[in-house]
């Protein structure tokens, strides 16, 4: 990530949608007053996705994954090692119940 950022678009829950960034100041601002936006110098981290945009000011809040997207993350944890464990070992067969009622959990705030 380039020192100054161009700030074009947001998303309506105010998350950086679209973004340019510049070695210098003037190149950021040349940008912005061709497209709109504001300039972000000194960005809070290497992640625009993740910037919350209040105004013109911009501070990191990582984007709360939805509940399906954690389901996806915990389905793919149970690999085939795991379930090998889980049919063999009584440790391995409570890791894949806890799994699973993660899962469970994730499932009943979708519907």
């Amino acid at each position: 990530m380039k020192k100054h950022v161009a700030i074009v678009s947001t998303t309506p829950g105010r998350r950086v949608a679209k973004y340019h960034d510049f070695d210098a100041y003037a190149d950021a601002e040349a940008h912005v007053r061709e497209f709109g936006g504001f300039v972000v110098s000194a960005a809070p981290s290497d992640q625009p996705l993740d910037w919350l945009v209040s105004g013109e000011t911009v501070i990191v809040s990582p984007v709360e994954p939805t509940p399906r997207e954690k389901i996806v993350t915990l389905e793919a944890e149970i690999t085939p090692r795991r379930l090998r464990e889980a049919v063999l070992t009584d440790a391995g067969r409570k890791w894949l119940d806890r799994k699973e009622a993660e899962i469970d959990a994730e499932r009943g705030k979708i519907a």
